[in-house]
């Protein structure tokens, strides 16, 4: 067992398979058990730091300093990150909403796609991005 685990944890090889079962079983627990992805992401992520050496108290602390855990660290470093983008397209959604602009955009991307193709419209929002390009362009390059 000693040998397998040196393995898992030092040679190339290891860590990828480890990657590998880990993505496994995230995608077995959230498709085929239903468990909600935040906790099938954060459980899978915990058996994948232990399974790769990690110590139960890198992992979480302890009861006396959990200011040092790997976990606290990891959430603290994305959420201000997220934090900063959520935040600041809670405030360009509002002046979209309160400038009108939100319906001219719908308009348009109900105009591009059809009333069918609204769903998928909203998935892509880069085609409305290139077709106001390139509809600006051609308005700016016909004759006056």
């Amino acid at each position: 067992m000693d040998g397998f685990l040196n393995w898992l944890r030092h040679d190339t090889a290891g860590p990828l398979t480890l990657a590998a079962v880990g993505i496994a079983l995230l995608l077995f627990l959230i498709i085929k058990v239903k468990v909600e992805p935040f906790i099938a992401l954060v459980g899978t992520g915990v058996l994948v730091a232990l399974a790769g050496g990690v110590t139960i108290e890198a992992l979480f602390g302890t009861p006396i300093k959990s200011s040092d855990a790997l976990i606290e660290k990891g959430f603290a470093g994305i959420l201000g990150h997220i934090t900063l983008i959520i935040g600041l397209g809670t405030v360009l959604g509002a002046i979209l909403e309160r400038s009108g602009g939100a319906e001219v955009l719908l308009g348009k991307l109900v105009q591009l796609f059809g009333e069918k193709g609204t769903p998928l419209a909203m998935g892509s929002p880069a085609s409305c991005w290139a077709s106001r390009c390139s509809s600006t362009s051609a308005s700016s390059s016909s004759p006056r």
